[in-house]
């Protein structure tokens, strides 16, 4: 089912839902929009849960990857036999990289996009693939790049989703300062697709038997299909930011936020207001372009989540920027989590908080093994409405951005490690009004 017939099907069991409107669908009808839904967000869930991976993956969380398989689930990182069972995951990752997380000056970001997943007909199991780009740092000195294909499955395990078999087909490697190579030097074959080339641009393989009967009133089922959408529309917003970004038209990324918006750069400070937010992208230099500027910021690993009510939304993902001015030689590569708020207004959803947590900025000619910058304090052109202390460098790695939520894969909250500071746990700005209730027509 596509978005746009889910969003016809919302608008017609909003109507059943009223107590004046007659009955728009009957029960096998919603039976079957039911488990429509229920797949629609399957497709969705398994796709967070693999950027969840990621971004636990970047601050060493090993036990929280690991509750993210299923109870017998494998894991095979390419390197080595493949590890079967939670607890022989857990106890690999801790044995590479050390338990309590990162330790100063290493570097885990895993970025993990382009997905192509597809729901098996039981609606019960996925399987998904995914190009992953590693940026590996040792803490002493060193720095890599890895990159290859994910061919994985998925499964839901006591209704929650999660991964039951991790492939990583590592495809090149190499160390920063001479750059990668072939995998062990040898050649690259092709790793084998899950689907077919008819399947490819079917998320939904199609259910299998008769629908089971509906467990949800329209009114729940509507609200649900709304989230659906409007997390699809959040998406694309944040998308948007960063295109505009890339090309600095900070007037079309002030046009983004809403009125009351607030800009947070940790270590720099808070602006708020429109012209706070024109002043926050104007440390970046002026409107437009010019010769041998460089400013791209891509987004990885996104998560989406809709509040109850459809008012208010999160994304929480990494920002991989490549900066440079070749006309002064000097370029720099900037690593950045972004933890986002926004509000619906008039139907129109809107940016009212960005906050942004410098993980990593490094020079491009140094590599992020050597290098750590720390981003100078604005001139008085683009100075905070409130200015925040600057972190070390160190400090700044060990800065986590909140999740969006508990653990997926064990439903519990996140344990950060000893040594790091939570961020982004309350608001820039009020809470969400709530709409105004409509006028009742008057009775003659």
């Amino acid at each position: 089912m596509t978005f746009r017939s889910l969003i016809a099907s919302a608008l017609a069991l909003a109507l059943c839902a009223t107590a004046q409107a007659a009955p728009a669908v009957g029960p096998a009808d919603l039976s079957g929009l039911a488990r429509d839904v229920d797949r629609a967000e399957s497709v969705r869930a398994v796709k967070d849960l693999q950027r969840t991976y990621a971004q636990y993956s970047q601050f060493g969380l090993w036990h929280e990857m690991a509750a993210l398989f299923t109870a017998d689930g494998v894991a095979d990182f390419g390197d080595g036999p493949a590890i079967q069972g939670r607890d022989a995951i857990a106890r690999a990752l801790i044995q590479a990289f050390g338990s309590g997380g990162l330790k100063p000056g290493q570097f885990h970001t895993q970025l993990i996009e382009e997905p192509l997943v597809n729901l098996a007909p039981d609606g019960e199991h996925a399987q998904g693939r995914w190009y992953g780009f590693y940026l590996l740092a040792d803490g002493k000195g060193g720095a890599s790049l890895e990159g290859g294909v994910y061919e994985n499955d998925y499964a839901r395990e006591g209704g929650r989703w999660k991964i039951a078999a991790l492939r990583f087909h590592p495809q090149y490697a190499g160390p920063y300062e001479t750059g990668w190579t072939n995998w062990k030097g040898q050649p690259i074959g092709l790793v084998p697709y899950h689907h077919t080339a008819d399947q490819a641009g079917m998320p939904d393989l199609g259910a299998s038997g008769p629908a089971p009967a509906a467990r949800a009133a329209p009114l729940q089922l509507a609200q649900r299909i709304q989230a659906l959408v409007d997390a699809q529309t959040v998406r694309n917003l944040q998308n948007a930011y960063g295109y505009y970004v890339d090309r600095r038209r900070w007037d079309d990324v002030t046009d983004l936020f809403a009125s009351d918006g607030a800009v947070e750069v940790s270590g720099v400070g808070i602006y708020r207001g429109k012209a706070g937010v024109r002043r926050a992208m104007e440390r970046m230099g002026p409107e437009g372009l010019t010769h041998g500027i460089l400013n791209d910021h891509l987004m990885f690993d996104t998560v989406v989540t809709v509040s109850p009510g459809g008012r208010e939304a999160f994304a929480r993902g990494i920002e991989l920027g490549m900066i440079g001015d070749a006309d002064r030689d000097a370029a720099r590569w900037e690593v950045t989590v972004f933890r986002n708020r926004f509000v619906k207004e008039g139907g129109l959803w809107k940016l009212r908080e960005l906050r942004l947590y410098p993980h990593i900025r490094a020079d491009y000619a140094l590599g992020w093994g050597k290098s750590r910058l720390v981003e100078p304090a604005p001139d008085a052109a683009a100075a905070p409405d409130q200015r925040e202390a600057t972190p070390t460098a160190d400090q700044q790695e060990q800065v986590i951005a909140a999740f969006l939520g508990p653990d997926p894969g064990a439903g519990a909250p996140v344990a950060i490690p000893a040594g790091y500071r939570l961020a982004a746990t309350t608001p820039l700005t009020g809470p969400i009004p709530a709409p105004a209730p409509a006028a009742r027509a008057a009775t003659p």
